[in-house]
């Protein structure tokens, strides 16, 4: 084969020359050398039936290894062979640049003849000068002269290569040049070469090889590269190399005397580029020919390992699987009595009734290594049985026996249908490391499998540093840890127990990093250790926040509302003693230098496990003081009326809360409440009344009462009760499943007017998923929403506590309270979330509907009808869902008008 372009040419340095395949230089190597044909005298080293035959490549030797016994199935960790010798050398190079000269060493390439030994296209060149700086250059000692070439093959010479530099713009790259060469399986090797096991299996496995070299010339240096690749274009990792080398501070009589004594060194090349300033060391020394490795009498080279009549199939063990562990593997230099073990290991496994190693020279130094199996045939399967079982039910074992029983014998292939049914059912209930050890009985039909199931035997909570190193121990107290995970010794590892550990211990907020870790028990690999590895976070946290309002001032520009400051602080404790006991506290106001006017505040403290580490329900405890206002939406105006004085609710109290959780989203509330709630209008003033604009513009104070006792201020205390049932998952990123929430509010009749009440309302939710999801994309699948709520309150009803209609969580399309207040009502929605392609989110169309059911005139005051609002509506829409946010266009049934909404979080 040959390759044309400027600057890339034969060894004679002619640039405008095809590169041919020249015979190298005496005392030169080739670069990417062919195997050397197998000679007549190939020896059959070892078999397990015969001792090894006489060879002259190799020393005879008798072996004798079993040939029955318990099939063993290979573990893929079993160690590996030595590491292949040798290194991947860069090539030489030597293409001619203007008037500096760099090297290039060409490979012979067979059936390309070599050229002339004088003239312009000699392979040589014999001037002790550069004769002609643009077109020749010395690149080896010869003892023939050359001329240069005439004239007008300058000239065309210069004008191609002038065009092919404005035709690729910039001048640079100046030229490229590849070239691709059909390999041998092992030819590529001869260099040494070095791959991991999974690139020489990727290499071994292909039907065709390639090696494929690259040179270029950036205008400031000389770059090639190498690599191989398989016959379906696929690159071998790993095998990737290349080399660049500087042109300056090179001239044409360091180069005569450099080649003065045939082909240099790679040290010497080295030397070469001493003044032109490149700072070379020796870790540097890559691409230095390696010297010959020096053997013991009677060991060989392995340059590549081949397996012929070795089963293949699901269940069965592969080759690298089997070979993982054997002397024998490419690069490795072995001896008989090496080769004796890899037999006698292969046929320990059971699997083969005969292997036999067939040797071959191949290369200079090396040899090809060929195992040669006979599968083994047992007879017919009549009982089957498994043994070391703890969690196996015994219709596998039958389900097992009826599948073999249809094949008149037993091989390796029925072996692996046992094996595929039994690893099946443990990787089905998530025991990942159930496993057959091995299979024994085979001889007389009455066939038993071992398996491991990977009992615990020690769980371990190992901390780490910022670094991720261990640390002797954290600032968590262990038991901590080990109430929130499943493992227990003497029970099984089971993956799922993995996914919830995570889960819960990361939600204690301690850890910003966790990992489940289960390997093998030292002193008993059938066994396993959980270590459970833990870097806590900062267990102190603050954070503070001043902010100034601004609003639109004289003339439309921005002003500040006030130049007094509002903002908040902000601080926690994680892990109070080490036992994840948790203090809050938040303090936020409009203003930090009057915050009497309406502070807000916080401080909350959570204890969980309160009933003990061992219960199951995980039973915590918390309390909490505060202070809150919001601004009530039952003192709103409906859509035909002029706005309204706003009403804003301060509630100042303490409760006390227990909670049992059931699951991880289901969970029993039971909580004691004491708190004052004081109504104020926009000015902080108490109010006992609402109001509305009258006749003139004046306010009319006669509006529904703002609290129990009239006066605007309750003292109340009452128990609140709750219970949530929800099993939703998460598909794709929506979810499916069902939810259903009861909620109980009870006053026990102290406080302002002694009022008796029960407040309650109760929601169901089902997300039905319509179609499986994708397996080959996230898309969500499509999912129909149904969802009614309703509520009542019996006794005493203060406005504060009365049910509001119309909002994001009670009828799209309203505002908050717009369709009314109510002491009964009804809810009642549907929609249908379709996915939208490429965006892997969904679009949803919905329906929507909710009454006070004719309650609102028993609410104190009336204030549905006193604000002049419907009661009731319906809406209908379309949105779609983008990460958290919903972007909704809503369409109200009362008087049809559409408004755009954007929301977060979920709507039900």
């Amino acid at each position: 084969m040959g390759i044309y372009s400027p600057g890339a040419g034969s060894s004679s340095g002619n640039p405008y020359q095809e590169m041919h395949d020249d015979a190298l230089p005496p005392g030169a190597a080739p670069a990417y050398p062919t195997p050397a044909p197998s000679t007549a005298n190939n020896a059959n080293l070892a078999s397990a039936s015969a001792t090894v035959a006489p060879s002259a490549d190799y020393p005879t030797a008798a072996s004798s290894v079993p040939t029955a016994g318990a099939v063993y199935y290979p573990s893929t960790n079993a160690p590996g062979g030595s590491a292949h010798g040798g290194s991947f050398a860069a090539p030489a190079m030597a293409i001619p640049v203007h008037s500096t000269p760099m090297h290039f060493a060409p490979p012979p390439m067979s059936g390309v003849p070599p050229g002339p030994d004088e003239g312009p296209w000699s392979d040589r060149c014999c001037e002790t000068r550069c004769c002609c700086g643009a077109c020749h250059e010395c690149c080896y000692p010869a003892d023939k002269c050359c001329r240069c070439p005439p004239w007008f093959l300058v000239t065309a010479y210069v004008i191609v290569c002038v065009s092919f530099l404005i035709n690729f713009g910039a001048l640079a790259p100046f030229y490229r040049a590849h070239a691709e060469v059909a390999l041998t399986r092992a030819a590529a090797f001869h260099e040494g070469w070095t791959l991991d096991v999974a690139a020489e299996s990727l290499w071994d496995d292909a039907d065709e090889h390639f090696l494929h070299v690259e040179t270029h010339f950036d205008g400031e240096g000389l770059g090639a590269a190498r690599s191989l690749s398989t016959g379906d274009g696929e690159d071998v990792r790993g095998s990737w190399h290349s080399v660049w080398t500087a042109t300056d501070g090179l001239d044409c009589a360091r180069v005569e005397a450099f080649y003065a004594g045939g082909r240099p060194a790679a040290r010497a090349r080295r030397t070469l580029l001493a003044g032109s300033g490149d700072d070379w060391s020796d870790d540097d020394d890559d691409d230095d020919e390696a010297p010959r490795r020096k053997l013991k009498e009677g060991n060989f080279i392995v340059e590549s390992v081949l397996a012929t009549n070795l089963p293949t199939g699901p269940g069965i063990p592969t080759k690298a699987e089997l070979f993982g562990g054997l002397n024998a593997r490419r690069g490795n230099e072995v001896s008989r009595d090496d080769l004796s073990a890899d037999l006698e290991a292969l046929l320990n496994t059971g699997l083969f009734a005969n292997v036999d190693a067939n040797v071959t020279p191949k290369g200079k130094d090396g040899y090809a290594v060929e195992f040669v199996f006979r599968e083994k045939i047992w007879p017919g399967v009549q009982s089957f049985k498994v043994k070391g079982a703890t969690a196996l039910p015994p219709e596998i074992e039958r389900e097992v026996l009826t599948q073999v029983k249809k094949q008149s014998s037993c091989t390796v292939r029925v072996l692996a249908t046992m094996k595929n049914v039994i690893e099946g059912y443990y990787t089905s209930k998530g025991l990942t490391f159930g496993t057959i050890s091995h299979f024994d009985g085979m001889e007389t039909g009455d066939v038993i499998a071992h398996v491991i199931e990977g009992e615990i035997t020690r769980v371990k909570a190992v901390f780490l540093d910022d670094q991720m190193q261990p640390v002797n121990r954290g600032r968590t107290h262990p038991r901590v840890i080990q109430r929130e995970h499943n493992f227990k010794v003497g029970q099984l590892y089971n993956v799922e127990d993995a996914k919830t550990a995570l889960r819960d211990i990361f939600l204690l907020q301690l850890f910003d990093n966790v990992q489940v870790v289960p390997r093998p028990d030292d002193r008993d690999q059938s066994k396993v250790q959980v270590d459970i590895m833990l870097r806590e976070r900062p267990v102190k946290t603050a954070e503070s926040e001043l902010e100034w309002s601004v609003a639109p001032g004289e003339g439309g520009k921005p002003d500040l509302v006030s130049i007094k400051p509002g903002g908040s602080v902000f601080f926690e404790h994680r892990n109070l003693d080490g036992w994840g006991r948790q203090l809050y506290g938040s303090v936020s106001t409009a203003n930090f230098l009057q915050p009497q006017d309406d502070l807000g505040f916080k401080l909350e403290y959570h204890h969980p496990y309160c009933l003990g580490d061992g219960d199951p329900d995980k039973t915590n405890f918390k309390t909490s003081v505060f202070n809150s206002r919001k601004l009530s939406p039952v003192f709103t105006g409906g859509p035909q009326m002029e706005e309204v004085p706003s009403i804003w609710v301060d509630r100042a109290g303490a409760k006390a809360t227990i909670t049992q959780n059931f699951s991880r989203q289901s969970k029993a509330t039971a909580s004691l409440v004491l708190e004052e709630v004081t109504a104020r209008d926009e000015s902080g003033a108490v109010v006992g009344a609402g109001a509305k604009p009258g006749a003139g513009g004046a306010m009319a104070g006669d509006g529904p009462p703002t609290t129990h006792s009239g006066t605007g201020t309750d003292r109340i205390m009452f128990a609140q009760g709750g219970i949530t049932r929800d099993t939703t998952r998460f598909v794709n990123g929506t979810p499916v499943g069902a939810r259903d929430i009861f909620n109980l509010d009870q006053s026990v009749g102290l406080g302002s007017g002694f009022p008796i009440y029960n407040r309650f309302a109760a929601e169901s939710t089902r997300f039905i998923q319509l179609r499986a999801e994708s397996q080959k994309t996230n898309r969500p699948p499509p999912v129909a929403v149904v969802h009614a709520k309703a509520g009542h309150i019996l006794g005493n009803c203060a406005a504060y506590d009365a049910f509001v209609l119309g909002g994001p969580h009670s009828c799209r399309g309203y505002n908050v309270g717009e369709l009314g207040a109510s002491r009964s009502f009804l809810e009642y929605a549907a929609e249908l979330r379709v996915p939208v392609p490429y965006l892997n989110t969904h679009a949803f169309a919905f329906w929507e509907r909710c009454t006070d059911l004719g309650s609102s005139k028993t609410v104190p005051g009336n204030p549905t009808e006193y604000y002049r609002r419907a009661g009731g509506g319906s809406s209908m829409g379309v949105g779609i869902k983008l990460g958290p946010v919903r972007a909704e266009y809503a369409t109200d049934g009362n008087q049809a008008n559409g408004t755009t909404f954007v929301r977060f979080g979920e709507r039900f």
